[in-house]
């Protein structure tokens, strides 16, 4: 069984490097495009998450949440996408050159093992903090444990393998101070900045964000505290000294060498140590160390530590070609900014025509059991508001039409109001018949079309406008509708509630399906309606203990001025609120 971790030919490391970079792109593709909509999905989707490698770009996060119809966020990393995107050009060339190109395919898996190392080691940290919480998932967590070890084994094998297996490049043309020839050939100074610039961005980007994690969660413990300059400071050299040390002493390259096809060796040809890997490490923090390259030969460290850094034999490609990547780079991102703004567009059109139609929904049936003293609420569409907006209080409903009186909304802000205006005005105003199929003609199913303003709507006699039914609402009792949205944090669920109807206490709210406790004191005093603006007309009602997949029904149970008592069945089903009047 453990024959499958020798790697002994290119397609062997291939076949890891196709399943390590398809398994996160695909995994990042479904959090992008929000596949995802319901609980289970999120669930199975963090659980099945772990078969792809772990990366960690700790400071180099540019994580885009993505919200999704159960209310969860899964965030894309768009630096992970990279990653994996420069593992999958590598793995085409490394495939194209016969398994001979590895500069991309051994920087991608040196990736790989030090975001899963460091995973695996504050995973532990974890497990001992947390075992005995009641919520830490034992199984979960061994198999997380048991992937990340495994794209830990598997990297180490193939840096290890390509270590061993690569030949140093000899230069017959140069001499060494005794006058031999045929010594080993040693990068650029270019070369040698550009190692220094991937490993610093990788030390600081990958390393320090998770060592201040740990320095901050499990030292101070206290994920919130802000860390001072100086562990600031502190917390890069050591990620530097950290990444520098492990990748030397280990694989005798760091990733940025690693993309040049160099490595460091002793200067009398033999292997590194680990002490003469600390003390290359270490002298790298000499103060204007970094400028010692200005001069001829190798750096302080180099000098200090007895080592160099040598050219491997190249078996593939020409470098030059590599610098068509930064232009590759450079368009994908465009393409995912730009890909990234039409979807964005696109799924809010959708979640605005979700709204309308559940909008347009509650118009119809409200208009199908209308009854007097119901309040419907007109906009003009003919693009001329001169005549203001006004309302249509119904006075009685006969079988296919209303008679109602025609009640201008100006200086009128809410019920208590416009029943008082109501009143007056009735005898002057009332008695005008509209058929039902004429009100129904202000109401139109498409969003498209009452965007553009191709509503039908109906006239009303001696007015020239058109007008579209807005908003019902009822005069005399209370009336509540749902947004459709709960909101879920924890186990704490947001109900949005709106009150389309008279003044009202709030004085129960009773359980028929789903274990939830209300929060707040009873009664909750709830206001008129607000004619003007519907954020007025908002109730905000919160309970706990409540489980993301799990359905409710509850019944809210109000009270007028007039003491008579009205109930309303409030239910969540899929994370959609409604609710509907029980008497």
């Amino acid at each position: 069984m453990l024959s499958i971790f020798k790697i002994t030919n290119g397609k062997k490391v291939a076949v890891f490097a196709a399943l390590a970079i398809l398994s996160g792109l695909i995994f990042e593709l479904v959090a992008y495009l929000g596949f995802i909509t319901t609980q289970e999905g999120f669930h199975l989707y963090w659980n099945l998450k772990c078969i792809s490698p772990n990366l960690q770009m700790g400071l180099l996060n540019s994580d885009i949440q993505q919200y999704h119809g159960n209310g969860n966020a899964i965030p894309v990393n768009l630096f992970n996408v990279l990653i994996y995107i420069t593992g999958l050009v590598g793995l085409v060339i490394f495939y194209v050159s016969k398994f001979k190109e590895i500069r991309l395919i051994r920087f991608f898996f040196s990736i790989v093992f030090l975001s899963n190392g460091i995973t695996l080691f504050f995973m532990v940290i974890n497990a001992i903090r947390w075992i005995s919480n009641p919520a830490f998932n034992l199984f979960l967590w061994v198999l997380n444990f048991v992937m990340v070890i495994f794209w830990c084994l598997i990297s180490f094998i193939v840096l290890r393998h390509y270590m061993q297996e690569r030949e140093l490049e000899m230069d017959s043309e140069v001499e060494d101070l005794f006058g031999n020839k045929g010594i080993y050939e040693s990068p650029s100074k270019l070369q040698r900045l550009f190692h220094s610039l991937v490993d610093t961005c990788i030390a600081v980007g990958v390393c320090s964000a998770l060592v201040a994690s740990f320095y901050l969660g499990v030292i101070s413990n206290d994920y919130f505290a802000t860390p001072t300059s100086l562990e600031r400071s502190l917390v890069i050299l050591l990620s530097m000294f950290v990444l520098y040390a492990l990748f030397e002493w280990l694989f005798g390259a760091t990733p940025g060498k690693m993309l040049t096809e160099s490595r460091t060796i002793k200067t009398n040809g033999g292997k590194l140590t680990l002490g003469c890997v600390l003390g290359r490490s270490f002298a790298r923090f000499i103060p204007f160390e970094s400028f010692s390259f200005l001069t001829y030969g190798d750096g302080w460290h180099d000098l200090l530590s007895k080592t160099t850094v040598v050219k491997e034999k190249r078996t593939g490609i020409a470098g030059r070609w590599y610098w068509l990547l930064p232009l590759g780079y450079l368009l994908l991102v465009i393409g995912i900014y730009v890909g990234g703004e039409m979807l964005e567009k696109y799924r809010f059109k959708q979640e605005n025509e979700k709204n309308y139609s559940r909008h347009y929904n509650q118009l119809q049936r409200q208009l199908d059991k209308i009854t007097p003293n119901t309040v419907i609420i007109l906009n003009s569409i003919e693009g001329d508001y001169s005549s203001g907006h006004i309302s249509l209080i119904v006075d009685k409903v006969i079988s296919d039409a209303v008679e109602v009186s025609i009640i201008p909304n100006e200086g009128v802000s809410n019920l208590s109001e416009m029943a008082q205006r109501y009143t007056q005005m009735k005898p002057l105003v009332g008695g005008v018949r509209i058929l039902i199929s004429d009100l129904k003609k202000g109401i139109t199913p498409s969003m498209s079309d009452y965007i553009s303003n191709k509503i039908v709507g109906f006239r009303l006699p001696n007015d020239n406008h058109r007008y579209a039914i807005s908003d019902f609402a009822l005069l005399d009792r209370p009336f509540l509708s749902a947004r459709g949205k709960v909101l879920y944090d924890s186990q704490i669920i947001t109900f949005y509630l709106e009150t389309k109807g008279s003044a009202a206490d709030l004085i129960a709210a009773k359980n028929i399906e789903g274990d939830i406790n209300w929060a707040g004191t009873l009664p909750l005093q709830i206001k008129s309606a607000d004619l003007n603006s519907s954020y007025e007309n908002e109730i905000t009602m919160i309970a706990n203990n409540c489980r993301k997949d799990e359905n409710i029904k509850s019944i809210l149970t109000l009270k007028d001025s007039q003491g008579c008592i009205y109930q309303f069945m409030l239910t969540v089903q899929d994370k959609e609120c409604s609710i509907e009047k029980i008497n």
